[in-house]
């Protein structure tokens, strides 16, 4: 409150005694206000641009190595004799087998050393004797199914409801989890960092091109930048014109060979390939041809917005089923919670994605179509539906794991060669 009273105290001072100063005081204000809400942007676009970069660099080492390592292993398949690879199988196998006996062993020695409560022998007897009532219960069930299956010949109600529960269980304990060293996760990173680039652009040519500095859309961009190319090149082009060409006689015109036609008079028969310029024809064509460009990079442009958006709001999702490898065992896990859902994960993706303000935007007209239509309506409309979009969501998720789990085995080679 101090601060506020003596800086309008100073600010009427100078009003009275220093208009002038005071003008160009609020003029500098006004400029340095908008400089820094042109820059911000600019500034948090550039760092997420320095960031894709880092994460495409690191991707395509990583595919880089796992192309080599893929390629040592076939070498050292194809050097190995069949007996070979049979030992080497068979000893990899002991070799699990023994890690898994020794970590049973390290259990049982840490429930023996447990002495609070019941003892350790207890324990392990009871285990013991449910797994044993379990199986002996499994085995009862599965000869009980069996029997009544061979009865029947056929497939009741009760059946195809326990296959679709077990279905939709191990859909449950399905993940999706896409290897960052695949080509896909290398070509999809060069995509985006090229449409934040285009971002980037957006912001930074927007005083050459709009005259305003502000983001402006990417397809008057495009449309801006492209026109304003060929305006400079026919200007050039203009320039480059020394002399004005001699006129054509319609005689000399017919008189001259299919292949020489458009040739000046002066380079007819000695070699020369200097043609008429493009401009010397007539004010229609010229009108004409303009105009197919003009259409047809509005057509460029519209496009490639749409990709753009396309990719950037498909990139969140993507980014977020995208693991990481681990540095000691080079296995494939999920990202950490905070990397993954908070910074920079789904959260600030979602916040700071330019595509958000269209779906907003689509947000609001289903709102303003369901108010219209009525809540009771929509509602059993989506009742009535249910069915089949639970049908396709559960298509597409099976989908997405084969084509995910396709892509990641093309990268899997031995552990120890990762």
């Amino acid at each position: 409150k101090a601060v506020t009273i003596w800086l309008s105290k100073r600010v009427t001072t100078m009003a009275f005694t220093r208009p002038r100063l005071l003008q160009i005081r609020i003029s500098q204000l006004f400029i340095s206000i908008r400089w820094i809400k042109f820059l911000t942007p600019l500034i948090g676009t550039c760092n997420k641009f320095r960031g894709y970069c880092i994460d495409l660099l690191q991707k395509r080492n990583q595919r880089r190595r796992s192309k080599k390592a893929m390629s040592t292993w076939d070498r050292l398949l194809q050097s190995m004799t069949a007996q070979q690879r049979l030992e080497a199988a068979v000893l990899r196998i002991q070799t699990n087998f023994r890690a898994r006996r020794e970590e049973k062993a390290k259990r049982r020695m840490k429930l023996l050393r447990d002495r609070r409560g019941r003892t350790a022998s207890v324990r392990i007897e009871e285990r013991l004797r449910a797994d044993a009532a379990r199986a002996r219960d499994g085995i009862t069930k599965t000869e009980q199914i069996a029997l009544e299956r061979q009865k029947r010949r056929e497939v009741t109600i009760d059946d195809r409801r326990k296959m679709q529960s077990f279905k939709q269980s191990v859909r449950r304990h399905r993940r999706i989890l896409l290897r960052p060293n695949t080509t896909f996760s290398v070509v999809w990173k060069v995509i985006t960092v090229s449409c934040v680039a285009l971002e980037i652009a957006q912001i930074a040519c927007a005083p050459k091109v709009a005259g305003e500095m502000k983001k402006m859309p990417l397809e008057e961009l495009m449309k801006g930048l492209l026109l304003l190319l060929a305006e400079k090149c026919d200007e050039d082009v203009v320039k480059k014109k020394t002399r004005k060409s001699p006129p054509f006689m319609p005689h000399q015109i017919n008189a001259l060979p299919i292949n020489q036609v458009g040739k000046m008079p002066s380079d007819v028969g000695n070699g020369k390939r200097r043609y008429r310029c493009l401009h010397s024809s007539s004010s229609s064509s010229s009108s004409m041809q303009r105009q197919l460009f003009v259409t047809i990079v509005q057509h460029f442009a519209k496009n490639i917005a749409f990709l753009v958006k396309v990719v950037s709001f498909l990139d969140v999702f993507i980014t977020f089923f995208t693991g990481e490898l681990d540095a000691r065992t080079g296995l494939l896990q999920p990202k950490t919670f905070f990397k993954r859902y908070i910074l920079p994960g789904l959260a600030l993706q979602l916040l700071v994605n330019p595509t958000m303000k269209y779906i907003s935007e689509l947000v609001k007209d289903i709102c303003i179509i369901v108010r219209d239509m009525g809540p009771t309506r929509v509602f059993g409309m989506l009742v009535a539906f249910s069915p089949y979009t639970t049908w396709l969501c559960a298509r597409l998720f099976d989908f997405a794991h084969y084509v995910v789990e396709m892509e990641n085995k093309r990268n899997i080679v031995a552990p120890f060669l990762r």
